[in-house]
């Protein structure tokens, strides 16, 4: 087992092809197309080295329904394999602020250094679904919500621009077949 010994060299490196053509709004992406093809392999430069190879794919759409209301869709996916293959994680929204109560399997050193964690999963905690294998999609409605909202007592307040989203998200990760 690699990381019995408390000092490891490892090396990695990434192949990535991107394609990033959207326009932004005022809240974020309105319209355009990105994705990401990624294979990532460790180099076995040293004796005993951590070996996984993975390959894994992120496709966005977004599309405009009007001005201000528009759609945005969400493909990804990937995997790894190999003697020590990196885990993927899934759960939670890009920075969820709450408590985390992960089980011990998060805090291996594979698991810190060689993992990914993969949002948004809305339903579910951080970490709460992994494995070697993934698949995500998410679907939203993005619309106004509130325009303008001005408050005198008891602090006087003003707010601008909140936007509302409509979404289904479905993902899993797995081990085996």
């Amino acid at each position: 087992e690699p990381f019995t010994n408390s000092f490891n060299k490892i090396t990695t490196a990434n192949l990535s092809v991107v394609s990033d053509n959207i326009l932004w709004g005022i809240t974020g992406p309105a319209e355009g197309t990105r994705y990401k093809i990624r294979y990532e392999r460790t180099l076995d430069f040293y004796h005993r080295s951590v070996s996984y190879w993975s390959v894994s794919f992120d496709y966005r759409k977004y599309i405009p329904l009007s001005k201000r209301i528009s759609t945005a869709f969400r493909l990804a996916g990937g995997m790894s394999v190999g003697a020590n293959p990196k885990r993927y994680f899934l759960g939670g929204a890009t920075n969820w602020i709450k408590n985390l109560n992960a089980d011990q399997e998060v805090y291996n050193v594979g698991n810190l250094y060689f993992s990914e964690v993969i949002t948004p999963l809305r339903g579910y905690d951080y970490y709460e679904i992994g494995g070697k294998k993934f698949f995500l999609m998410n679907l939203e409605l993005r619309y106004p919500f509130i325009d303008y909202l001005i408050t005198k007592f008891p602090l006087p307040i003003f707010l601008s621009r909140i936007t509302g989203a409509l979404f289904w998200d479905m993902g899993a990760a797995w081990d085996d077949n």
